[in-house]
């Protein structure tokens, strides 16, 4: 069954953070507190035939979003200031972005099935700014806050992006009724083909590369309480493995 549907959302949003550890740049900062308005017009479309392990069908994201009216004040060695006269820790003018997600899964025969999803993500904030709500959160298997991004093979949440491509494709197998096993290569990159398509793109890094390369390996199960499944991957620049064991929730 195809479902689609778009609109238009206006969200206001009170951010306040407290400094446990910080960067030198930014070490006598002892609170932020600050609030913005965020237009975002989105479309969503959803095809595929099964919640869990869908063996077909496509799930496609589109936002395009501007946040304004970014108000607040920092805290620096108990001083609290304006937070429009540090523009070097906080960016107060408007913030464009774009969102692009699209994970169409393309069946071979009635058990095996190509699965693939491409994600992108344009921004005209700065690398270096505190406005964490313009940043997505990247890394682990299945991350649990809207801006947010897996990557098979690093840590929960472990980069914080603002301009990024990631690509994953892989295979899907159904070993026996409602058993199936997933083999995936995933990319993630802050340089191709984001400087292609937005040469003035402020990206951050992945640790000390601008791209990643990923593997991994799971074993699901769709129970009548819910699927069930485990899962191993590795970066192939990194030491050790990443493990996920995932119960009764969308895998």
């Amino acid at each position: 069954m195809r479902n689609s549907t778009f609109g238009f959302k206006l969200d206001w949003s009170l951010t306040k953070l407290n400094a446990k550890v910080t960067e030198e740049s930014i070490r006598d900062i002892s609170k932020i507190s600050y609030n913005n308005t965020k237009f975002t017009f989105f479309y969503k479309l959803n095809s595929l035939n099964d919640r869990y392990f869908p063996k077909r069908g496509m799930k496609a994201d589109l936002q395009i979003s501007a946040t304004t009216n970014t108000n607040g004040k920092i805290r620096i060695d108990d001083i609290d200031f304006d937070i429009k006269d540090l523009g070097d820790l906080m960016q107060t003018n408007t913030i464009w972005a774009l969102k692009a997600e699209a994970s169409p899964i393309l069946p071979l025969n009635p058990k095996f099935s190509v699965i693939t999803k491409a994600r992108i993500m344009l921004s005209n904030v700065r690398d270096n700014t505190l406005n964490l709500n313009e940043f997505d959160f990247v890394g682990g298997f299945i991350p649990d806050l809207v801006n947010a991004s897996e990557y098979y093979g690093s840590g929960t949440k472990q980069y914080g992006l603002a301009n990024y491509f990631y690509y994953r494709i892989g295979g899907q197998y159904e070993i026996f009724r409602n058993l199936f096993v997933q083999a995936h290569f995933n990319y993630l990159s802050t340089e191709y083909p984001i400087k292609w398509i937005y040469p003035d793109a402020d990206t951050g890094r992945l640790g000390n590369r601008n791209s990643r390369y990923g593997i991994a390996g799971s074993l699901g199960f769709k129970s009548p309480l819910g699927p069930i499944g485990v899962a191993l991957a590795k970066d192939v620049y990194d030491k050790g493995m990443q493990a996920s064991l995932m119960i009764g929730f969308v895998y």
